[in-house]
């Protein structure tokens, strides 16, 4: 699926029909064809489940998780594709293969191996489309991630831009905000601070 997929209003509908097409050898998952096709909202509601399910059953080939892992890194870097509706639904399918228990798993981080994301990325689109504590979420994701991928570096540091934190930390109502985020001494910082305050 291409970048401009994500912005056609039957977008669901069309990713989960190609996801259960890439699995004919589970008949109850191939069968959902017909339903997603003709049944109005079904593919949105059903959305995160199928794409679990489609994942599960195709973990040792990868094929299918590397192509929809390029797709959502594809869609999650483009700025025009933030129709919300549907970003939300990729930020509510990412978040329910979170709770799902990873083949052979041993601790619950292993199920950020669902998909191949670039979580800081998975941040901003969650911020820009009203998710907050999602996005906070993805961003400890990512720091996690960078940590794992990185242990010479010092835990403190942060790769997340300032203004995606301080986005979030506004729209969490976080009562720290200016005081756990070093911001550069800008007229427009000792506005914002002095307007907390």
């Amino acid at each position: 699926f291409g970048v401009n997929s994500i912005v056609q209003p039957h977008w669901p509908r069309m990713l989960a029909i190609s996801l259960v097409q890439s699995v004919p050898s589970e008949t109850i998952l191939y069968t959902l064809q017909r339903l997603l096709r003709d049944a109005e909202g079904f593919a949105e509601e059903a959305f995160p489940f199928i794409v679990h399910l489609v994942l599960s059953h195709s973990i040792e080939l990868e094929t299918t998780k590397r192509q929809l892992s390029k797709s959502v890194r594809l869609w999650l870097e483009s700025e025009q594709v933030m129709n919300a509706s549907h970003v939300k639904l990729l930020m509510n399918t990412m978040l329910y293969l979170r709770a799902q228990p990873y083949p052979l798993e041993t601790s619950a981080a292993d199920r950020m191996r669902w998909l191949e994301v670039d979580y800081s990325k998975a941040a901003e689109a969650a911020a820009r489309c009203g998710m907050f504590k999602t996005a906070l979420l993805f961003v400890e994701m990512s720091a996690s991630e960078s940590s794992r991928a990185s242990r010479r570096s010092s835990a403190g540091k942060s790769t997340e831009p300032h203004e995606i934190l301080l986005l979030i930390f506004k729209n969490i109502d976080d009562p720290d905000i200016f005081y756990g985020l070093q911001q550069s001494a800008s007229l427009a910082s000792v506005m914002n601070r002095l307007e907390y305050e």
